[in-house]
């Protein structure tokens, strides 16, 4: 897992009207970002990393916090998530470290081969 990045930030347009996008259009487009990320960039789409969903909750006027489901193998991990949206788009960032659970499960797959 050579290059094994943690931290993502990724920008995805929002059609939206009104004042500003709700927590639920937040985790809806926040959920399909993080799905194509993980399903179209190299270091992660051997993995099959699926987003169940990503509970938002409004944290200012354009900042939420997150937790995204993940499935990795049949189990599902809690990943903190931070967002920044607006009518133009969102931000999403995963903290180092928050997918350490690929790279755990890969070091047991190895140990198992070389035993």
């Amino acid at each position: 897992m050579t290059g094994y990045k943690t931290s993502f930030v990724i920008m995805f347009g929002l059609v939206l009207l009104g004042c500003g996008p709700s927590p639920e259009k937040i985790s809806e487009f926040a959920t399909s970002s993080m799905q194509q990320k993980f399903d179209t960039d190299p270091q992660f789409k051997e993995f099959g990393l699926k987003v169940i969903r990503v509970q938002v909750v409004k944290e200012s006027d354009n900042r939420f916090q997150g937790i995204a489901s993940i499935q990795h193998e049949g189990a599902t991990h809690e990943v903190p998530v931070q967002i920044t949206g607006s009518n133009d788009g969102i931000i999403w960032k995963i903290e180092p470290g928050a997918l350490m659970f690929v790279a755990q499960k890969e070091f047991q797959k190895l140990q198992k081969a070389l035993q």
